[in-house]
């Protein structure tokens, strides 16, 4: 369902076709009942939709537009980037929609690998002059814990 789904075929299934699409069609009826009834059902990751079942991502996202929206809505309300896998599941080609935008992102990658998206706000890039930063960098303050405890 999520290979489906990645691949732009969001239309939900009814159990016949999903066995179809997996090449599971000797199954009994019991097997059959319980998907039904338990294992589809129970799944965090599987929609019904008028008794048919549909994959459900972190994110339903549809193009490279809605991803967009959904990190400039994250950055936003301070909640920070996505994960690159999150992203890669609910877009179809998300690969594609990420290269097309640029520089509207950035790619943060994680000690144990895992990339996450950030939204690249134009708006908040701005140079600081120089003799700012040399000021800046030559201040120095002492505290130790004792100063840190009074305040």
């Amino acid at each position: 369902m999520k290979t489906r789904h990645q691949r732009g075929d969001t239309h939900p299934l009814t159990l016949d076709e999903i066995l179809d699409e997996t090449q599971h069609l000797d199954i009994g009826m019991k097997q059959k009942q319980w998907l039904m009834s338990e294992a589809l059902v129970n799944n965090p990751k599987i929609d019904i939709i008028d008794g048919k079942y549909a994959f459900k991502p972190k994110y339903n996202l549809k193009d490279k537009k809605a991803l967009l929206r959904l990190l400039d809505k994250h950055d936003q309300r301070g909640l920070g980037g996505i994960l690159l896998e999150d992203i890669e599941e609910g877009l179809p080609n998300a690969q594609k929609a990420i290269k097309a935008l640029g520089d509207q992102i950035i790619f943060v990658t994680r000690p144990d690998k895992k990339k996450i998206l950030f939204y690249n706000d134009k708006s908040c890039q701005f140079t600081v002059d120089e003799e700012f930063q040399k000021l800046w960098r030559s201040s120095s303050i002492s505290m130790d814990e004792e100063k840190i405890e009074d305040i």
